[in-house]
Order: structure tokens, then sequence, then C-alpha cells
């Protein structure tokens, strides 16, 4: 394949969203591009960046190019398509809906985003949690951009936030992390009716794309999120 350097894919990621996208304590970041790359005898060379915003523009970047893909739960959404010149999206691999965590001591409390009237709930920034929340919020409220995933969890913990917005998958994983202490609530669809899709951007001037399609469309991808903790 036509990657940046032969021979290599290069992978650009964030490590907030796991446990979709993360770094073990080894250093690894794990994910069926692994695999991919292995089928089609590349090495991976991964950039783990600080922040998530922007990161689906950046395998278009070409003065330098630096990225043959980015990884990092990203759905192609209209906008996101239109401001990433350089780049082609793959066919969709994996589906979430949005939810909240919270505390177990509050559930009997707080079941929906509207709940959470005058609270402090926390997102991932221009996140689609970020987008969710600026449609759905309730009228009152207070919203905070942490850093990091294990920032939020930490401060939800501490009771210095009510609640933290991210995909199911990820807060189920946060929740079994922390048996009896969190909880996840207001599970639902973007768009009604419509789970919420996860595809990689990819660089348009490499031959990726369809060679990557192929992959996503065989059972290859089949145990993309085998975690133990979500089968407790």
């Amino acid at each position: 394949m036509n990657t940046i350097t032969k021979g290599i894919l290069k992978i650009c990621t964030y490590s907030g969203f796991a446990p979709v996208c993360s770094v073990r304590k080894d250093g690894k970041t794990p994910s069926f591009l692994e695999k991919f790359a292995a089928k089609h005898r590349l090495e991976t060379e991964w950039t783990v960046l600080p922040k998530f915003e922007g990161i689906w523009q950046l395998p278009g970047k070409n003065s330098p190019p630096l990225y043959d893909i980015a990884a990092a739960g990203i759905t192609p959404t209209a906008d996101r398509e239109k401001e990433s010149p350089g780049v082609v999206w793959s066919d969709v691999y994996f589906h979430v809906q949005r939810s909240f965590l919270i505390r177990t001591t509050d559930k009997d409390r707080f079941h929906t985003i509207f709940d959470l009237e005058g609270k402090k709930i926390a997102v991932t920034s221009d996140s689609t949690a970020d987008l969710d929340f600026r449609v759905r919020h309730p009228k009152e409220f207070a919203v905070v951009y942490p850093p990091v995933q294990l920032k939020a969890v930490d401060d939800l913990l501490e009771g210095k936030i009510d609640a933290f917005g991210e995909g199911d998958v990820s807060n189920e994983y946060l929740a079994a992390l922390h048996p009896g202490l969190l909880t996840v609530i207001d599970k639902h669809d973007m768009t009604e009716g419509m789970s919420e899709p996860f595809s990689f951007p990819v660089r348009k001037d490499s031959d990726i794309l369809d060679t990557l399609n192929r992959w996503l469309a065989t059972p290859a991808k089949a145990g993309y999120l085998d975690i133990p903790e979500l089968k407790q």
C-alpha cells in the first residue's frame, strides 16, 4: 500500500475513550488496526495526541504528511467531513449510543440528562458527547472539559462533577472498573432510531481505503472490544 513511509502504517490516536482507544501500561495501543497491518505486512507507528479536537483532519495534512490514518472512536459527521480536505472515510466498523456516568449513590435521583438540571457535567471537548450535550442539555447547567478521561472519573468519584458524558461502551467499561461506585444512565441515540457509527479517517492520497474496507467487511474485526471487564 502507498503509505507515507514504505512498510509502515502511521496512525494518530487519542487515549481518552477507553476501551475504544486507550494506551495500556505496556505502552501499546490495542486495536484491530494492528491485525490489519500485520495481515498486509506493515509495521505500525502510533502517535498518541494530547487532545481529541480535530484529530480527523490530520491524515489530510500534506505539509508534510504525518499520518496515514486516525483511530480514536471518530464519528463521520457532516461537519467533520466538510472540514477535512484530503481525507476519505472508511466504512463503519462499530456503533455506540450516548450515555452518562454517575455515582451509584445518585441513581435514584438521576435517570436522564434532564434530571441533571443545575448540575456540573463533564464531556470531552469537540467530541460527539459534546455535540449531543449542546442539543439536549437542561436549561441550567455547568459544563466542564476534562483534559483526559481519568480526570473526569476521579472528579466524579470525588464529587467535583455530577455526570460524565461518553459513549455507552466507554462508560460501561469505566463503571465495570469501579463496581458499586459508578452507574450508567440515559443511553440514547444521537439521532432517534440510529446508533452512532465509528469510521476511520484515511489519507486520501494513499490507496489504503479500499483495502481497509475489504478488511472491515470480514470477520477479522470480531472481538474488537473483547474486554473482560464488560463480561463481569
